[in-house]
């Protein structure tokens, strides 16, 4: 059983390899791995969050993952860890929220009653934790909970248990999805940048009239 378990994700991952690979490459994935700004990684903790908690929420009724697995409430406490940090002077400030998040979640939303579509999500998103996550733990800002399992492998072993070749179609799609989330979070992050470079040079501007 276990061959056939592993030949299953063995066929999912190559399957996806080309679209695995094309997101991995993405600027703001290769930041995850070199190290992202704290206020940056905060926006992006804070739309995962609202990605699985949606994902999770209806997995977990379906009885596709245990609450070991589920990482939301991570997510969320490691976007306010942050948050919190960087505004501790504007208690109102929000992150944004972006197109492709609502997006993706409305998407859940309309599978949500198919399992192998809802774990093809589970499996780009919660695969990505488990394996490439453990080892950008230690390299992104704050405490990076979401990467935190009780047993890494039983985790594995649960995600793995329910994967099929029927799952490709709608995992390219959550890829893109993924994709899209960073291409919106990069815009955020250069606009950003340039009105906190505008401000600097105003508040300099000021100092010097004054």
């Amino acid at each position: 059983m276990n061959d056939i378990k592993s030949e299953r994700t063995d066929n999912l991952r190559t399957s996806t390899r080309d679209i695995h690979m094309e997101t991995e490459r993405h600027p703001m994935a290769v930041a995850l791995v070199k190290g992202m700004d704290p206020e940056v990684y905060a926006v992006y903790c804070f739309n995962l969050h609202l990605i699985y908690d949606t994902m999770e929420r209806f997995a977990i009724e379906r009885n596709l993952i245990s609450e070991d697995t589920c990482r939301a409430v991570r997510l969320y406490n490691d976007y306010l860890e942050l948050w919190d940090q960087i505004y501790e002077d504007d208690l109102e400030a929000e992150p944004p929220t972006f197109v492709s998040t609502r997006n993706h979640i409305d998407r859940i939303v309309r599978i949500c009653e198919d399992d192998d579509k809802l774990m093809a999500h589970i499996y780009v998103r919660h695969g990505g934790d488990l394996y490439g996550g453990q080892m950008i733990k230690d390299m992104v800002p704050g405490s990076a909970t979401v990467y935190d399992f009780a047993d890494v492998q039983k985790s594995i072993k649960e995600l793995e248990s329910r994967l099929n070749d029927n799952m490709e179609s709608e995992a390219r799609m959550s890829f893109m999805y993924a994709q899209s989330l960073f291409d919106e979070l990069k815009d955020w992050q250069d606009t950003h940048s340039q009105l906190m470079i505008g401000n600097d040079l105003d508040q300099s501007i000021k100092k010097d009239v004054g």
